[in-house]
């Protein structure tokens, strides 16, 4: 199933019977779902804990004090969707105390898994 699939679904949802060309439409509701297609789908992925989208990796800071409360900044990889997660070390030490802002990652944590 591709992109188009999936917004065909949703136009039989709104009682189309045929498919349009996603390209060239000049159809109000194909517009709005070319439109919202990207924000939605997102927002689908962030709001589950989808297996297989399961990392474990080590972060890389990006420097050191951050609005004077947070020792150290990270970076979180471009294609993170949620956090299930925050650890000192691949064996375990959970982080409580952090803030995640964007694609920025605050606590006084060393190190971050």
């Amino acid at each position: 199933m591709d992109r188009d699939d999936i917004k065909f679904l949703a136009l039989q949802e709104l009682g189309y019977e045929e498919r349009p060309d996603f390209l060239t439409a000049d159809d109000n509701a194909v517009r709005m779902i070319n439109n919202q297609y990207e924000h939605i789908y997102s927002l689908a992925l962030q709001g589950f804990e989808w297996s297989f989208s399961e990392k474990f990796t080590e972060v890389t800071t990006r420097g050191e004090d951050f609005d004077g409360r947070w020792k150290y900044n990270y970076a979180l990889p471009e294609d993170v969707l949620y956090i299930s997660g925050r650890y000192t070390s691949p064996k375990g030490g959970v982080i409580s105390d952090y803030d995640w802002i964007g694609s920025s990652f605050y606590t006084n944590s060393e190190t971050l898994f």
